[in-house]
């Protein structure tokens, strides 16, 4: 069987620049037609030194570039989930208070 494989010349020069394997994603267009996407670069060596702090609910990450909070409550577990919000707001800023000056 016989292929077309579709690539950008970005992804081209990725595969053959680098000895390890390109990781992404291969989407078929037609039985013979198939097209990769490289998944992005993460420069590991490029990531920032950040502070984290968990609760049950939430995650508080603090770098030089960005602060963020993500936070999931269930819905069977309240019935309020209001208070549960504000509790996590709360402690988030406390700690993020601490850890600004990274």
């Amino acid at each position: 069987m016989k292929i077309n494989l579709i690539l950008s010349d970005d992804d081209y020069r990725r595969i053959l620049a680098t000895p390890k394997r390109v990781r992404g994603t291969i989407c078929q267009n037609s039985p013979e037609e198939f097209c990769f996407r490289a998944y992005s670069e993460s420069n590991e060596s490029e990531q920032l030194p950040k502070r984290q702090f968990k609760t049950k609910h939430s995650t508080t990450t603090v770098n030089k570039k960005r602060i963020r909070l993500y936070m999931s409550i269930p819905r069977e577990e309240t019935t309020d989930p209001t208070e549960i919000i504000y509790d996590e707001v709360d402690d988030a800023a406390s700690f993020v208070e601490q850890a600004l000056p990274l």
